[in-house]
């Protein structure tokens, strides 16, 4: 195996050596739950999907009497040090939203009513963690149309299944995939 190849990759292994993980719950809600629009409810920005994933300027409007709910599928919102959730509105238009959250079989318990782009601490309402987050439009006097949300983050949370969902640190499996590849390239050599 050329020298200079190897030196490489193991400058790559190290520059990617930080604590993430292959296969690791992100920090973003995954999942539609539920959307209701009843009649006359606005439509204005795109569909519940665009609250997923990260703030990418893709949105939907939830206006009253509307309820989005959304879910962490794969990792479990806890209460930790400072604010445990971050709530992203495209825009900052001013928009107010009621925010609710429950453990998986617990109550829905109200977070907090959040105007613009907001954190929310589970230490203020006494919840340890969350799994699913609900959002009611408020009626803001008709001086804005709905919360225009973009994205939720979890600022502190775990990854409830066993042993971390099989994470392997990305620094090890780079480090297992050079040591398979050289087994592999030292056994051509060996064998041919």
């Amino acid at each position: 195996m050329d020298t200079r190849l190897l030196r490489i990759a193991f400058l790559l292994v190290v520059a990617v050596g930080s604590q993430a993980c292959f296969g690791a719950a992100t920090p973003w809600a995954d999942a539609v739950v539920s959307f209701t629009q009843p009649d006359g409810s606005s439509t204005l920005g795109g569909p519940s999907s665009a609250a997923l994933g990260a703030p990418d300027g893709q949105f939907v409007s939830v206006d009253t009497p509307e309820q989005l709910i959304l879910a962490f599928t794969t990792k479990q919102v806890i209460n930790g040090p400072g604010d445990d959730l971050w709530i992203f509105e495209a825009g900052n238009c001013d928009a107010s939203v009621d925010v609710f959250g429950r453990e998986a079989d617990g109550p829905c318990t109200h977070l907090a009513t959040i105007t613009n782009s907001a954190g929310i601490d589970l230490d203020a309402v006494g919840l340890d963690h969350i799994d699913f987050i609900r959002f009611v439009g408020i009626d803001d006097s008709g001086d804005f149309p709905g919360f225009d949300l973009d994205a939720i983050q979890a600022l502190n949370f775990i990854d409830p299944t066993p042993n971390g969902g099989g994470c392997i640190p990305a620094p090890g499996a780079a480090v297992l995939c050079l040591i398979g590849t050289g087994l592999v390239g030292w056994l051509r050599r060996t064998i041919c």
